[in-house]
């Protein structure tokens, strides 16, 4: 996991960034997420991406949301 965001000392959101989503590392990226996500208590987590978009639902009942960089930093997630 690469940031937290925290609200009040409450963590909000746990983010994974990388260029491309592919073969090579999602094993990995997503594996990270999910460790942070449950060391934090968190439903949903989020990896932003170049310009990838979808949704991946986690065998644990959460999911990730893989989102372009510049749709987040408009707040249109």
């Amino acid at each position: 996991c690469d940031f937290v965001i925290r609200d009040s000392g409450v963590n909000t959101s746990a983010i994974q960034v990388c260029y491309e989503l592919n073969g090579a590392n999602r094993e990995r990226e997503i594996g990270g997420l999910v460790e942070a996500m449950t060391d934090l208590g968190l439903d949903e987590g989020i990896i932003l991406t170049y310009s990838q978009d979808e949704t991946i639902p986690v065998d644990t009942g959460r999911t990730i949301a893989v989102v372009p960089v510049w749709r987040w930093l408009l707040g249109k997630v």
